[in-house]
């Protein structure tokens, strides 16, 4: 089973970052926790196809958060367990969202951002979405960090800018722990608002269910 984290809660005033998964007819975000049968997961390789797992991948890896072809999120997704990853964690940090007013062309979606080809207009419905192909190339490998240094990529790897210890998200076993991010879409501001509750033990869905865990106080 694969539990689909959101990133920030809505609670103390803090920032949201709400995670929304699009699946099938159903928009799932506000927090809430998915979880989601195994077929198609990284133990089945893409798709599903029984193909037997190679080693575990480390941190910069590409890396198969379980979704059926096609169906992507609104914007930053950690899913844990992710088995093809050494120590099972397949982070999207982008927390960006498309834009919400009717598209003809993805370079409408796209207008805000210089070098495109993160969204794309999904013409039947005039909506702005996130493009498969950016949220499968910049979904990555991840580990539990204490500093940046313990963030040094295992070969190569799409992160342009290097990767940062940061906490991402506010739910599930991931909770309030810092882990390796991709600095290329990580929006700094939020991550630090979000360290500052798990650190004040305001994180709630965390740190009142798991004191200690991660940077909640005990």
């Amino acid at each position: 089973m694969q539990a689909r984290e959101s990133w920030m809660s809505t609670t103390m005033g803090a920032l949201a970052l709400v995670v929304g998964c699009q699946l099938g007819d159903v928009k799932l975000g506000d927090d809430a926790e998915l979880e989601a049968s195994s077929g198609g997961s990284s133990d089945d390789g893409p798709g599903g196809t029984g193909a037997t797992p190679g080693p575990p991948a480390g941190l910069g890896a590409p890396c198969d958060h379980g979704f059926a072809p096609g169906t992507v999120p609104e914007s930053h997704l950690l899913t844990t367990p992710a088995p093809g990853c050494g120590e099972d964690i397949c982070l999207y940090p982008d927390t960006v969202v498309a834009t919400d007013a009717p598209c003809a062309s993805d370079a409408e979606c796209n207008a805000a951002f210089p070098d495109g080809g993160q969204f794309r207009c999904d013409l039947p419905t005039s909506t702005c979405v996130l493009s498969e192909e950016y949220f499968l190339d910049r979904s990555m490998c991840s580990e539990y960090c204490e500093s940046d240094d313990d963030c040094v990529a295992d070969g190569s790897t799409t992160c342009e800018t290097g990767f940062v210890c940061v906490v991402q998200a506010s739910l599930g076993s991931a909770c309030c722990r810092p882990v390796c991010a991709c600095a290329d879409g990580v929006d700094f501001a939020s991550t630090e608002t979000l360290r500052t509750n798990c650190e004040q033990g305001t994180a709630q869905g965390c740190c009142d269910e798991n004191p200690g865990q991660g940077l909640c106080p005990d």
